[in-house]
């Protein structure tokens, strides 16, 4: 990756691949409230950031299949991750080349990314412990 160009469509993609998963998950997980009303709010703030960089919502990657739980969530966790890095990234090449408008846009949208990595963080412990223990 040697331009801004290719930085910002490897953001673009990593906010398409969260689309993608929480539609997959909040659709397993349906009668698990949190995960699918929490799914669905992220979606929003995923679509809003993927606008702000002047893409569209067409997820070009299918979720893995599995289905459990802990699966989905460590799965969406590694893809927060990896979506967190291409933000440092992108916002590093945006101050290089002093583009305000880019950074700006990163400063606002990689919040919501950290965002995700948090809330999957909190169900995995509260999952583990009961899935772990043949509760869940």
């Amino acid at each position: 990756m040697t331009t801004i160009g290719a930085a910002t469509e490897v953001v673009r993609d990593d906010e398409r691949a969260l689309i993608d998963a929480l539609v997959t998950i909040g659709g397993r997980h349906r009668d698990d409230h949190d995960i699918f009303h929490i799914s669905r709010t992220l979606i929003r703030l995923h679509e809003a950031n993927l606008e702000a960089l002047g893409g569209d919502g067409q997820p070009q990657q299918r979720f893995a299949a599995g289905g459990s739980l802990l699966g989905d969530l460590r799965a969406l966790h590694l893809l927060y991750a990896q979506a967190s890095i291409d933000w440092v990234i992108l916002g590093q090449g945006a101050q290089a080349v002093r583009d305000a408008a880019l950074l700006e846009t990163v400063s606002r949208c990689h919040p919501e990314t950290l965002r995700g990595m948090k809330w999957t963080v909190t169900r995995l412990k509260l999952a583990a412990p009961q899935v772990l223990a043949g509760n869940g």
